[in-house]
């Protein structure tokens, strides 16, 4: 889910960037209301323990592979806050040290997997443990919110992706950097194409 550089054109990676900018500011508040020597600590080690567990990749038919994306696992035990902080800084290291995920495509891979991986897997844990408060519903409730961290990240992924590449102003006659799928073919000028929604 790593998105590398070129794969998605500059408005999208400007966009996503601030949304992540945002989102992190918010974290960084959230995490200033019970900011304790604990909290660092804990979030140094589920960083560290994300970072190493996602090194770690299986094989997906079709040719490609995948890991543990941490976002659940991150959030049930640090909270949302704090999980997305941590999740950013494994993100961050990735990209910097190991070229694993763009330098532009940064916020696109911390807004689909700290952003929305982490807050939106603690929503349904949060919602389901509200139902019972028994164990089988606390395993239920880790279940969901895994499956949802990776599903609501690649659906991010993905819809991001096109949503703001289809906004762009596009020519037959241009070279469209960052666009995988090259839509040059049969396209002509246009601005603000929120016609291919409907």
């Amino acid at each position: 889910m790593h998105i590398p550089d070129g794969f998605i054109d500059l408005k999208t990676a400007a966009v996503t960037g601030v949304l992540s900018a945002g989102g992190l500011a918010g974290a960084i508040y959230g995490v200033k209301r019970y900011f304790k020597a604990r909290v660092i600590a804990m979030m140094g080690v589920m960083s560290a323990l994300i970072f190493a567990l996602q090194m770690i990749n299986f094989t997906i038919p079709g040719g490609t592979s995948g890991h543990l994306l941490g976002g659940a696992l991150a959030a049930i035990i640090l909270g949302p806050h704090a999980g997305a902080i941590a999740i950013a800084v494994v993100l961050i290291v990735q990209a910097l040290i190991f070229m694993d995920g763009g330098i532009v495509a940064l916020g696109s891979n911390i807004f689909n997997m700290a952003i929305v991986g982490v807050y939106g897997s603690f929503l349904i844990y949060w919602l389901l443990s509200k139902i019972s408060k028994s164990r089988w519903m606390f395993f239920i409730a880790i279940g969901a919110a895994s499956w949802l961290s990776v599903v609501a990240a690649s659906f991010f992924c993905r819809t991001g992706a096109w949503y703001f590449r289809n906004l762009c102003h596009w020519n037959n006659n241009e070279s469209h950097a960052g666009d995988p799928c090259n839509y040059r073919a049969g396209r002509s000028s246009y601005h603000n194409r929120s016609d291919l929604l409907y």
